[in-house]
C-alpha cells in the first residue's frame, strides 16, 4: 500500500496477520513489491 508520499507498507500476511511487522525494505519481499507496484500502477491508470 502506498500513502501518497507518505510511505509504503507491505505485510507477510499469513506469518503476520495483524499487520505489525511492514516488510517493504526486506529483500525477501522484493518480487513481491514490484508485483504490487505494477498491480497498483494498473489499476490507478485503469481508474482515471
Amino acid at each position: 500500500m502506498n500513502y501518497a508520499g507518505k510511505g509504503e507498507e507491505l505485510y507477510g500476511m499469513i506469518k503476520d496477520p495483524d499487520q505489525y511487522t511492514n516488510v517493504v525494505s526486506d529483500s525477501k519481499y522484493a518480487a513481491i513489491l514490484k508485483k504490487a507496484r505494477a498491480q497498483f500502477k494498473d489499476r490507478m491508470s485503469a481508474a482515471k
